[in-house]
């Protein structure tokens, strides 16, 4: 099952400081991760979206990668399979989707300043409204600073929105449009990574958070704080009956949980009511019980998981 998240706001993306050229570095990996926090601006509350790359599949002549998403931290043990498919060659990215069989430019890194191409927006599901023309303005070298600073290139676009004439069956592209830039091994900071740019749908917004290698590294981040996964939406408490999973104690900054023998929990997350990441505690084979201390007065979000699943999980308060 596809989950597309979009927005119909886009933020551009602002270089740092000019360097000197570098060579070009792939833009797909297997293992690469790229996320995205999904959020109400109403409500303030959200979630993080991950896509991923694993695997790889022929079609026709091509090899492509296979690509995942994931609403969970640990989503190499998680998720879905996307209908994307996705190839790199001679400095183009290329997504094919396997609903309409068909294969659209996504990225094209051999482009010089003034040369151009359309990006078909709902990839053959709805073609009205949905062309795009991407216009190379510049190329220009950074430093991203996060979480270490690496020298990058950036494509900046200029992108415009295509408008049908149904009395001549043709599409106008008008002069003008919005700035889009995308970043070397990372894609649109602003946009999107490998997701499918959302220029004319309307959702929640979304900020793109982090970029991760083939071997989990994180390699960019927007910010110095550097979180990839957040989770703020209210939660329903996850009983686990067989497992028998207990709060034993929550007072004095200590928390403490037990649980019967042989639930067979493996992952234990423990989050702020911010939803970042507190601690997490891998229990050994055998283990029944486990404990955080040292922690601030307040409400706390827990995830015991098992075998990529969650078995339990619930919030409670700390005095």
């Amino acid at each position: 099952m596809r989950r597309k998240f979009i927005t119909g706001m886009l933020l551009v993306f602002v270089g740092l400081a000019a360097m000197p050229g570098m060579a070009q570095q792939p833009f797909l990996e297997d293992g690469k991760a790229w996320s995205q926090y999904v959020y109400d601006m109403f409500t303030k509350e959200g979630y993080t979206a991950t896509y991923f790359l694993k695997g790889d599949t022929t079609v026709g002549e091509y090899k492509y990668f296979k690509s995942w998403y994931s609403l969970q931290e640990d989503y190499m043990d998680r998720g879905g399979l996307r209908e994307f498919l996705y190839r790199e060659k001679d400095g183009k990215v290329y997504v094919y989707n396997t609903q309409t069989k068909k294969e659209y430019l996504m990225y094209d890194f051999t482009m010089q300043p003034g040369d151009s191409f359309i990006y078909e927006a709902n990839q053959g599901m709805d073609e009205r409204n949905s062309l795009f023309k991407l216009t190379l303005k510049s190329i220009r070298d950074i430093v991203t600073p996060y979480p270490t600073p690496v020298k990058r290139k950036v494509w900046d676009y200029i992108v415009s929105m295509g408008l049908f004439n149904s009395d001549e069956n043709k599409w106008y592209y008008p002069d003008g449009g919005f700035v889009m830039s995308v970043l070397e091994g990372i894609g649109s900071p602003s946009c999107c990574g490998i997701d499918a740019y959302p220029f004319d749908i309307f959702g929640p917004a979304f900020e793109f958070r982090c970029c991760h290698d083939g071997t989990g590294k994180v390699i960019y981040t927007v910010d110095e704080e550097g979180w990839c996964y957040r989770y703020t939406l209210g939660i329903d408490e996850v009983k686990d009956e067989a497992g028998g999973l207990k709060v034993t104690e929550s007072a004095g900054g200590r928390l403490a949980f037990a649980w019967n023998a042989g639930a067979g929990y493996r992952t234990l997350s423990l989050y702020s009511a911010e939803g970042r990441l507190v601690a997490r505690r891998r229990p050994a084979a055998g283990d029944t019980s486990a404990a955080f201390t040292g922690l601030p007065r307040g409400t706390y979000i827990y995830f015991f998981t098992a075998d990529g699943q969650t078995k339990a999980s619930g919030k409670v308060l700390v005095e």
